[in-house]
C-alpha cells in the first residue's frame, strides 16, 4: 500500500476528499469566474494579443502546482483542514521548490484569469487570497510545523525558500546582519594565548622568564648573577672580586699582588 518517496511514506492508493478540493475550486475558480462576468474591464487588442499567452501560461503553471499540493497533502494521507499538520512532512514535488505551493499557485491563476477577463477586480481578489494565505502559513501553519516536526522542519525551512523559487531562507538583511554579528562575537572571544583578567580586558600568559610579580605586574626572572635585594629590587651577586661585608654590603674582597 505504502512506498517512500525520499523520506517520506506516500500512499499509493489516493482517497477522493471533496473539503480539500472544494477550497480551490471556489477562491481560484468560482469567485474570480463572477468577477470577471460581473465587473469585467475594458478590452484593448493590444492588451488582449499579450494577455492571451501569458495567462495560459500562467493558469497550467499555477494549476499544475496547486493540484500536486493537494495530492500530496490531502490525498496521499488523512490531513485534516485547518490548524493541524499532516502525518508526514511533505518535501517533494512543488514542496521541494517552495513551501507554500498551493497558496502561490493559486495566486498565480487568479493572476492570469486577472489577464483572460481584463478584470481588475480580480487583482484585488488575488491580493487579498495572497494576503490571507500569508498569514495563515505564519501564524497557524509554520508554527504547528515546527511543535510537530521540530527540527525535521527546522531543516526544511532553512533550505527551502517559502514563496519564490530559487531564494533560499536566511538571505535577507536580518539573517546577514545576525551572521555578521555572531562572527564578530567569535573574533572577539579571548584564543588559547589569552585570559580575560580580573577586570574582564584580555592579559597575555607568562611566559617562560617571566613571572607575575605580587602587585600583578610581570617581572622578569633573577638570572644567574642577580639576585633580589631585601627590598624586592634586583641586586648583582656576589662575583669572584666581591664578598659581602657584615651589614649585606659588598665589599672588595683581598686581591692578590
Amino acid at each position: 500500500m505504502n512506498r517512500v518517496h525520499g523520506d517520506e511514506p506516500v500512499n499509493r492508493r489516493r482517497r477522493i476528499r471533496p473539503g480539500p478540493l472544494l477550497i480551490p475550486v471556489t477562491v481560484a475558480g468560482i469567485v474570480p469566474t463572477v468577477l470577471g462576468l460581473w465587473l469585467p474591464g475594458p478590452q484593448l487588442p493590444l492588451f488582449r494579443a499579450l494577455s492571451l499567452p501569458i495567462g495560459v501560461l500562467l493558469v497550467l503553471l499555477g494549476a499544475w502546482m496547486t493540484v500536486d499540493a493537494v495530492d500530496r497533502v490531502y490525498l496521499r494521507q488523512p490531513t485534516p483542514l485547518g490548524d493541524r499538520p499532516p502525518e508526514h512532512l511533505v518535501r517533494s514535488g512543488w514542496y521541494g521548490v517552495i513551501r507554500n505551493p498551493m497558496a502561490a499557485g493559486m495566486t498565480l491563476v487568479l493572476a492570469a484569469e486577472t489577464l483572460l477577463w481584463s478584470a481588475p477586480v480580480i487583482a484585488l481578489w488575488a491580493a487579498f487570497v495572497l494576503a490571507v494565505s500569508w498569514t495563515t502559513a505564519r501564524r497557524i501553519e509554520e508554527p504547528g510545523l515546527s511543535e510537530t516536526f521540530g527540527a525535521e522542519y527546522a531543516a526544511y525551512r532553512r533550505a527551502v525558500p517559502a514563496w519564490i523559487p530559487g531564494t533560499r531562507a536566511g538571505t535577507g538583511r536580518r539573517a546577514v546582519r545576525r551572521r555578521r554579528n555572531a562572527r564578530e562575537e567569535q573574533q572577539s572571544r579571548p584564543t588559547g594565548d589569552q585570559q580575560p583578567g580580573p577586570t574582564g580586558e584580555q592579559q597575555s600568559r607568562p611566559t617562560g622568564d617571566q613571572q607575575p610579580g605580587p602587585t600583578g605586574e610581570q617581572q622578569s626572572r633573577p638570572t644567574g648573577d642577580q639576585q633580589p635585594g631585601p627590598t624586592g629590587e634586583q641586586q648583582p651577586g656576589p662575583t669572584g672580586d666581591q664578598q659581602p661585608g657584615p651589614t649585606g654590603e659588598q665589599q672588595p674582597g683581598p686581591t692578590k699582588e
